[in-house]
């Protein structure tokens, strides 16, 4: 017979080796994802770190790894834009380095929590004007009405990416991962899909255009859960490795695939070229198209970087194709822009002297086959990426950043250039600008119409947008009380409302003979008009809000014959009714009364008790764990539970009333569970 001594040794044994195999296989699990995260297969890598993260989640001594596995699974899903699941995993790391912080913030702001983006992102270095900005986004989209933007239907698929339009007399040339054929040759194992190539049509102005409520029914979540696997899931799964060489295309992707083919013509090299080739930009004086290309090389064990090839254009086919920049090896050269003059080339480089991941660098042409050494765009780049340039016909230079205060991701901006320098620098308005990435902006020589690309429906897709500025006319008259006839020659002053609230004058006139004048104002803001007179000098304030053609009248009274009647003063208003506050706090996914909630509520019966006219409120809350209508019902039984208390205490309930808000009105903003106490409450508030 085993003694107890022995078996309980026996025990721990067993633990022990099941703890040592548990730490083993998270280990082996760790070094698999971390070798497919390496390799860019992050589809891979992602089904190694969520095992990781589930059997780490089981083992007692391997909890103080969830976070750390977290952020791995995290990265993937930021890493291939499956934005909700990405938020989703970030959200259980608590304390997290500035790379991570950044992309909390990022997250929120593509969800529409600014303030919460703000809060991430403030401490983090090189930051603040972003997170400023995200406190302010009302104010980048008040120039929306100058902009149309529709859905550029006749290339775009729901499943393949379509991106960096560039316009070459009549006609577009973009980029997209649409594969030649489903095979196991020429996919990228960063998402499965094919090699970025670019297509062209001849004539964009054949392509069909939607308008967005129209194209947001293409892209229905329940519609595009039924799909994908079909696409990916089943006929991609270990693709990285184990892809199938044919597959089963869905019929509606193969119709779509099929019109595409039947209006665009592949960009074909007569040389041979590898990999990626994408983003494309024409340099009209030397008829050659520049491009961004991987490295051709053959390469061990290292990241294949990106350079920029010029090559002659003759209609649909390049020759001639060469990297303009030898070196690079170690960085990426990249998105070129060529400016009207032939001889200046913006691009985007990681190269280590920047100010963050990618900055834009210039070069100016020094003969017919190179390049000065590039220098780089300070007034331009920022601690985040500067990606995407374009020159307009005119010499506007646009790029995208995620730097920037904008909407969240990539936002476009407009830059003057002048030699090495830029100014007056500015945000492109919504709608052009969204909370996702938008970026690969093309402008066409009328200057009012072009193309960029956008992922605000869930996959990168081409838009074409038109411009023209709004303009308001504000008229009115400067009336005077003593003719109740208009005023020549009063001067009037127009003033603008700043984003700090201030008034600041823009325009002045002068009244006509019969008193009236008339401003240019814009829409979405608020103005101040003011008459400068001997008699006075009234002002009347009002708004353009949704108003995108004309404003009146805006008169002003001139009181220059009958005395100003001072009114007098109201009477002042009856005293606020005595509030008696107080406030109870619960556990965690609890609505019990604990012993110290109910000392207090023993205080607001006694309250309570002193005056029979008293009334008392319960506003119930909750932490920002869980879904919305689960928090919800969880404040409302806090509600209720508080009020059953001072029943049972003697209070009648026809005195007490409740209310509950749910997560909307938390005290502090996180989701540590101990710092969140103050938000799991119910305020008490006993008044007549």
């Amino acid at each position: 017979m085993i003694s107890y001594k022995k078996s309980l040794s026996i025990v721990f044994f067993l633990l022990s080796v099941s703890m040592l195999q548990a730490q083993d296989i998270v280990t082996s699990l760790l070094l698999k994802g971390d070798k497919s995260y390496n390799e860019m297969q992050y589809s891979n890598a992602l089904a190694y770190y969520r095992q990781a993260y589930v059997r780490a989640s089981k083992s007692a001594t391997l909890s103080s790894k969830k976070e750390d596995v977290a952020a791995k699974v995290a990265d993937c899903y930021w890493l291939t834009r499956n934005y909700d699941s990405a938020y989703v995993w970030y959200s259980r790391i608590s304390s997290a380095p500035d790379a991570i912080q950044y992309r909390k913030a990022e997250l929120s702001a593509i969800l529409g929590k600014y303030a919460e983006a703000a809060s991430f992102l403030k401490s983090v270095s090189g930051f603040s004007e972003r997170a400023t900005g995200f406190l302010s986004t009302a104010a980048m989209k008040k120039d929306s009405a100058d902009w149309s933007v529709k859905y550029l239907d006749g290339i775009n698929t729901e499943y393949f990416r379509e991106f960096s339009p560039v316009l070459v007399d009549s006609a577009i040339i973009w980029t997209t991962n649409q594969p030649k054929k489903f095979s196991k040759n020429g996919v990228m194992a960063w998402d499965n899909m094919g090699f970025n190539r670019m297509l062209q049509v001849a004539n964009a102005e054949s392509l069909s255009a939607l308008d967005l409520s129209s194209a947001r029914k293409l892209y229905d979540p329940k519609k595009l859960d039924a799909k994908q696997p079909e696409l990916l899931a089943t006929h991609y799964a270990l693709s990285d490795f184990d892809l199938l060489s044919t597959v089963k295309i869905p019929n509606d992707l193969l119709r779509k695939m099929k019109s595409i083919v039947a209006i665009a013509t592949p960009v074909v090299l007569s040389e041979k070229f590898s990999y990626n080739i994408a983003h494309a930009t024409y340099n009209s004086t030397a008829g050659q198209l520049y491009f961004s290309a991987n490295r051709q090389e053959k390469l061990k064990n290292k990241v294949r970087t990106v350079g920029i090839v010029a090559a002659n254009r003759n209609g649909a086919t390049l020759s001639g194709a060469k990297f303009i920049f030898a070196d690079g090896k170690d960085y990426s050269v990249m998105h070129p822009a060529v400016h009207a003059n032939g001889t200046t080339l913006v691009f985007s480089s990681n190269m280590s002297d920047g100010k963050g991941g990618y900055d834009l660098y210039i070069a100016e042409k020094t003969s017919d086959s190179t390049w000065s050494n590039p220098v780089a765009l300070t007034g331009v780049n920022s601690k985040g990426n500067e990606l995407f340039p374009s020159f307009s016909p005119n010499g506007s230079l646009y790029f995208s950043t995620d730097g920037h205060p904008g909407l969240g991701g990539l936002d476009i901006y407009m830059a003057s250039l002048k030699g090495n320098n830029t100014f007056n620098v500015q945000h492109l308005s919504a709608p052009v600008n969204s909370s996702y990435d938008d970026f690969g902006f093309t402008v066409a020589a009328d200057l009012k119409t072009g193309y960029f690309t956008s992922d605000r429906l869930g996959s990168d897709d081409i838009y074409k947008f038109g411009y023209e500025k709004i303009i308001v006319k504000v008229s009115g008259t400067v009336i005077s009380e003593e003719t109740n006839a208009g005023k020549a020659n009063v001067k009037v002053i127009l003033y603008e409302k700043a984003d700090n609230g201030s008034f600041i004058a823009i325009d002045s006139v002068v009244t006509d003979g019969k008193g009236k004048y008339t401003f240019n104002a814009r829409p979405n803001r608020d103005y101040r008009v003011t008459a400068i007179d001997p008699s006075g000098e009234p002002t009347v304030n009002f708004n353009t809000n949704n108003n995108f053609t004309s404003k009146s009248p805006v008169d002003l009274l001139l009181k220059d014959k009958k005395p100003v009647v001072v009114a007098p003063p109201p009477p002042p208003p009856p005293p606020a009714p005595e509030v008696f506050k107080y406030i109870i706090y619960f556990d965690f996914d609890q609505h019990v009364i604990t012993s110290e909630s109910a000392q207090i509520l023993e205080e607001v019966k006694a309250k309570m008790n002193e005056n029979g006219d008293y009334k008392c409120s319960l506003y119930g809350h909750t932490d920002l764990e869980g879904g919305e209508g689960y928090n919800t019902v969880l404040s409302s039984l806090r509600s209720k539970t508080a009020r059953s208390f001072l029943k049972k205490l003697g209070i009648d309930p026809k005195r007490v009333t409740i209310e509950f808000f749910g997560e909307t009105r938390p005290v502090i903003q996180t989701r540590s569970i101990k710092e969140a106490k103050k938000n799991r409450r119910v305020e008490i508030e006993v008044t007549k």
